[in-house]
């Protein structure tokens, strides 16, 4: 995660807890996460994790069963907290990949060295994994994302979009997420279907909340 610094910082991204939270529940039901299907819900991110070079980071999990909430403490602080379950029905909870307005024909000019310019710009010195945008409309209503066999990378190439949907240049962190669900098994039989020159996938914008703080990152 050496590749994600904000502000001239490493911090551990937001999709990172979410990555955290979905291998402990894979451990609870005795499966491997990245082929079971998860939903969060109400998610808060309270507090950023500095990711330093010399010393590891220590955080503790905890999910309740039956409510599914849960939290992530770091030290005597609660950093994140939300809700989470395996869905028995995933046709409940998903979201048709068709959700893109039928008439939204807006061409993707935008390519990857013009947006991580932009983004620099505004304070995000993405690096690796977290570079994986490839195209973008210039209302950044729709891109599309390299998938690179890493969920936290792809989704926090998600939470650029929605990054680039300000017409500004302050600074935002992500502080919540209404609702996320991933079904990995869809997600590769689409990846299997693609053709090579359609490899790329298109980016599904997750809701978001986000903080605009100008010059620094203070999470509340």
């Amino acid at each position: 995660m050496s590749g994600h610094v904000i502000d001239g910082r490493n911090l551990l991204p937001a999709t990172g807890y979410i990555q955290l939270i979905w291998k402990m529940v894979g451990m609870l039901e005795g499966k491997l996460y990245n082929n079971m299907p998860i939903v969060f819900e109400d998610v808060k991110f309270i507090r950023a994790t500095l990711l330093p070079d010399q010393r590891a980071v220590q955080l503790t999990l905890m999910v309740q069963k039956g409510t599914g909430k849960f939290e992530i403490i770091e030290g005597d602080n609660v950093i994140v907290t939300g809700r989470v379950h395996v869905p028995l029905e995933l046709d409940k909870d998903n979201v048709s990949i068709d959700y893109l307005p039928k008439d939204d024909d807006e061409e993707e000019v935008i390519q990857t060295r013009d947006i991580y310019k932009e983004l620099k710009l505004r304070g995000y010195q993405y690096a690796g994994l977290f570079r994986c945008l490839k195209s973008l409309s210039v209302s950044a209503s729709r891109g599309h994302i390299a998938w690179m066999n890493d969920w936290v990378a792809f989704m926090d190439n998600m939470l650029q979009i929605k990054i680039l949907e300000k017409d500004t240049r302050s600074l935002y962190v992500p502080t919540g997420i209404e609702k996320l669900v991933i079904d990995p098994k869809l997600h590769m039989q689409y990846l299997k279907n693609a053709t090579s020159e359609d490899i790329r996938r298109l980016a599904k914008i997750p809701k978001c909340r986000f903080l605009s703080i100008p010059n620094t990152i203070v999470f509340p």
